[in-house]
């Protein structure tokens, strides 16, 4: 009986750029994976709600979803046939994630370790990370600051009917790991 070998483990630091003090994550995935798969950890990983465009650069080459590169000069490669291995092989090596091109958040991903997978460990997995991504973008952020008179720290009693879970978005500040883990088995990410 021939034994299948098991893809090797990256450990990514996702960082989300232009953003001080950092905000980013550190993640464990098979090194077979796609980039649309990649695409799915990071929304997860990151707090993303899936709900705007992206794309990965890596070097010149542009990965995404195709269909809508219709009427675009870019010339975008299927991100559901490109694996993470073929993109990103070396330790220290760098590509970019782009999502919502309204607001242009971009995410350096840096290949930090290469591992062999453990015994009964479930992957992908985030094992660290520092401080919550912003919420949702500029109109979101502008409703939200509304709410609260301008001072998210100290919202006024109208501010009540915004959710408790409304209220810990926008506390930049906060990140907990557990919760992205918790997240990854729940919506059976990898």
């Amino acid at each position: 009986m021939k034994e299948t070998k098991q893809a090797e483990i990256y450990q990514l630091k996702i960082t989300l750029k232009y953003i001080r003090p950092p905000i980013w994550r550190r993640v464990q995935v098979p090194s077979d994976i796609t980039l649309a798969r990649l695409h799915r950890i990071i929304q997860v990983a990151m707090g993303w709600y899936d709900s705007h465009l992206h794309q990965f650069i890596v070097g010149e080459r542009y990965y995404g979803v195709p269909s809508i590169d219709e009427f675009s000069e870019l010339e975008l490669k299927d991100e559901r046939r490109a694996r993470l291995k073929e993109v990103l092989s070396k330790l220290k090596k760098k590509i970019v994630y782009e999502y919502d091109f309204g607001d242009g958040w971009e995410h350096e991903i840096l290949l930090e370790k290469i591992l062999q997978p453990e015994l009964g460990v479930r992957y992908p997995r985030c094992i660290g990370g520092a401080r919550a991504c912003p919420a949702g973008g500029l109109r979101r952020n502008r409703r939200i600051r509304k709410l609260f008179g301008g001072n998210p720290r100290s919202p006024p009693r109208r501010a009540r009917r915004v959710s408790r879970v409304d209220r810990r978005r926008i506390r930049p500040g906060r990140l907990r790991v557990g919760r992205i883990r918790h997240r990854f088995a729940a919506y059976q990410v990898s």
